[in-house]
């Protein structure tokens, strides 16, 4: 025959087993909402790193390409003449 202290023993453990599980899981619950969230996070930077890398690349693309068409030399660059040519240059 069990004991009434033995039978209480094993109750207490079963409920202190039971919280235990429980609280297990909800940290676990927790911990995959937080690693949801860090990834949304990091999707979010990444979007935003190569929305910024492409516009950086559109802006130097259009300055060099407009830089070249109209490209002319500025009144401070003046001509240079060349001995050995013989002649002005810019």
């Amino acid at each position: 025959m069990s004991s009434p202290v033995g039978t209480e023993t094993k109750e207490l453990r079963s409920a202190f087993l039971t919280i235990i599980i429980r609280a297990e899981r909800e940290r676990e619950s927790e911990c995959e909402r937080e690693g949801e969230e860090k990834s949304k996070q990091a999707i979010k930077t990444q979007n935003r790193m190569k929305l910024m890398a492409d516009n950086y690349e559109d802006d130097h693309l259009k300055a060099s390409n407009s830089d070249q068409t109209n490209h002319k030399p500025s009144p401070d660059q003046g001509f240079a003449f060349s001995p050995v040519a013989g002649c002005f240059f810019h």
